[in-house]
């Protein structure tokens, strides 16, 4: 194909040819950051903001709304900024990296929410690895679970909402998801993934009291997983509000 225009200089026509933009697939824009609702917000984190990465090693992180900023703890994590089509992240290696921690103490807020958009690139067989904890694996830990471990039969994820609960929800290693566990202190808590209904879970017994990024708070545990944006929320989130906000997600990270 070819586009033809014509020019009149100095007496003569030059008809230059004009080759057409073709725009590819994977020359689309970058998705818009998604923006979490305001109301109740408590900590948010966005890979497209706030974040200090000379030369893509994370050095800090902070959040879009006020509070303290995530740090490097040991190793070094990895901003992958947004290219073409793709939304940026952060990226752990499974050996080292940790970012953390943050507060101060939530613990008092028995009900919370939490938005992680996440991807989980590798398990290794028979160990427990932490995408996210809440302090020292006792309240909104995030753990992956390969085979084998924990009892499981495949890939789980397993949260923790202040004590032991006894259920997980499937897990597909190399594929990016939204989670939102919803934790109601004394009541049943549960966790949803992507637009799937959510599972109901054991009494939660307390909020989240910090964060942690990579690994477990004390740093074991590490998981090699990518992190876009999440965020915590005080309260109970109800199935609209939950909704609405993970199918944001799901739209920023291109999840279908």
């Amino acid at each position: 194909m070819r586009y033809e225009h014509r020019l009149r200089t100095a007496g003569r026509v030059v008809t230059p040819l004009v080759r057409p933009l073709l725009v590819g697939p994977g020359d689309a824009a970058p998705p818009p950051p998604f923006v979490f609702p305001s109301e109740n917000l408590i900590f948010a984190l966005d890979p497209t903001q706030n974040i200090t990465a000379a030369g893509g090693a994370v050095s800090a992180w902070g959040p879009a709304n006020p509070g303290s900023d995530l740090s490097t703890l040991t190793g070094t994590a990895t901003l992958v900024p947004a290219g073409p089509g793709g939304a940026a992240y952060v990226s752990f290696d499974g050996a080292s990296d940790r970012l953390g921690p943050v507060g101060p103490d939530w613990g008092t807020m028995t009900e919370q929410t939490l938005y992680l958009t996440a991807r989980v690139r590798s398990l290794a067989d028979g160990v427990d690895q932490l995408i996210i904890d809440g302090e020292s694996r006792f309240a909104g830990a995030i753990i992956a679970y390969s085979s084998g471990a924990g009892g499981y039969d495949a890939p789980s994820i397993w949260p923790i909402f202040g004590g032991n609960v006894d259920f997980t929800v499937p897990l597909t290693v190399g594929a990016w998801f939204v989670l939102c566990l919803r934790m109601r202190g004394d009541a049943t808590s549960d966790v949803g993934v992507n637009l799937g209904a959510p599972v109901a879970g054991d009494a939660g017994g307390g909020g989240m009291r910090g964060l942690t990024l990579g690994a477990a708070a004390d740093g074991v545990e590490h998981c090699a997983c990518d992190i876009g944006p999440l965020g915590l929320y005080g309260g109970v989130h109800g199935d609209a509000t939950r909704l609405a906000i993970m199918t944001g997600l799901m739209a920023a990270r291109g999840i279908s």
